[in-house]
């Protein structure tokens, strides 16, 4: 129940999660509430914005990022969490300047890996006995810094085995909206990143990010 659990944690779901990939934001929960976090997804929220920065299209962007924001401060959490890289590289990066013009001062929404590095000790993480190998998401990696950290996560699972591909920083070629605008540009990206990872024999291919799983 709320009173005997630590405290609250929103989720922010994102597009990806939300409408393509919900076992992602299931998952999420699961963890956190095994944490003894009590989870809530906000009523209203609506897309991060980013198709629309990838688009150029900022003032559209700019409504998204108020809107959120709005129902983001209003509430009483402790922290704002996103399993999507995508999101949250936009919470980061482009918030402080798309809600400038408004004096609004951005939220800080932290990525699913960011808030359990330091975490997973207090969780009984049973064994999975399988070989993996890690695709860093441009919006993860490049983009929030936290390769290290997702894999430091990852190899908390005991029985994890990590097998590096070639360039797990490579690009999948999803990129959000350059899947539908540039489609052959995107497969040809993308098979590359395929034959890496099936040059590493894994079993099981991991990447904090819905769009790249979708590309994968």
């Amino acid at each position: 129940s709320a009173s005997d659990s630590k405290s609250r944690i929103a989720f922010f779901p994102g597009c990806a999660v939300d409408h393509f990939q919900p076992d992602i934001g299931s998952a999420t929960a699961r963890v956190l509430e095994a944490l003894g976090y009590e989870v809530v997804v906000p009523e209203g929220l609506v897309c991060c914005g980013r198709p629309f920065l990838s688009l150029g299209d900022r003032s559209a962007a700019e409504k998204l990022a108020r809107k959120n924001q709005d129902i983001l401060a209003s509430l009483d959490v402790d922290a704002v969490v996103t399993s999507c890289a995508s999101c949250g590289l936009t919470f980061k990066k482009d918030y402080p300047a798309l809600l400038a013009p408004s004096g609004r001062e951005p939220v800080r929404v932290q990525d699913i890996h960011e808030f359990l590095a330091g975490k997973t000790g207090e969780l009984d993480l049973q064994p999975v006995p399988k070989k993996v190998t890690w695709h860093d998401p441009c919006h993860l990696g490049r983009g929030q810094g936290l390769s290290k950290t997702g894999r430091e996560v990852l190899l908390a699972v005991p029985g994890i085995e990590l097998l590096e591909m070639k360039t797990p920083d490579r690009c999948c070629g999803f990129g959000g909206v350059m899947r539908l605008s540039h489609p052959s540009l995107s497969s040809a990206i993308g098979e590359s990143k395929a034959k890496d990872i099936a040059g590493t024999r894994a079993e099981v291919v991991i990447a904090g990010c819905p769009g790249c799983r979708m590309q994968i």
